[in-house]
């Protein structure tokens, strides 16, 4: 077995870079980063103990974008009519009808 990484070994085990270092830096080994050998003597006495606490977070799906249908263009719809709603609109008219009298009355002069 060849020389590994710190992160690599973490990896295959599951656990965060900072516990596997924290654990060597406990056994006396010191280490500087994550990117550091494990001689295989060091790997053997690693399996051996067992990591507690945190656990390196599985990873994510990557989730491919799929294509984007079109959406169909809703028609534009008169609200539904209501009591008020037509109460309202027999006002206007009878407003708009005023106001159209005055102004062909106004022409016609």
């Amino acid at each position: 077995m060849a020389k590994i990484r710190i992160h690599e070994y973490a990896k295959k085990r599951r656990v965060t870079n900072k516990l596997v270092i924290d654990e060597l830096n406990a056994m006396g080994i010191p280490v500087t980063n994550n990117m550091s050998l494990l001689d295989e003597e060091v790997v053997k006495q690693l399996d051996t103990k067992k990591f507690s606490g945190v656990k390196a977070p599985a990873k994510k799906a990557v989730v491919k974008p799929t294509e984007k249908k079109a959406k169909p263009v809703a028609k534009t719809t008169k609200p539904a009519a209501t009591k008020q709603n037509k109460a309202q609109s027999k006002e206007l008219d009878k407003v708009e009808t005023i106001t159209d009298t005055k102004k062909n009355e106004t022409s016609n002069v």
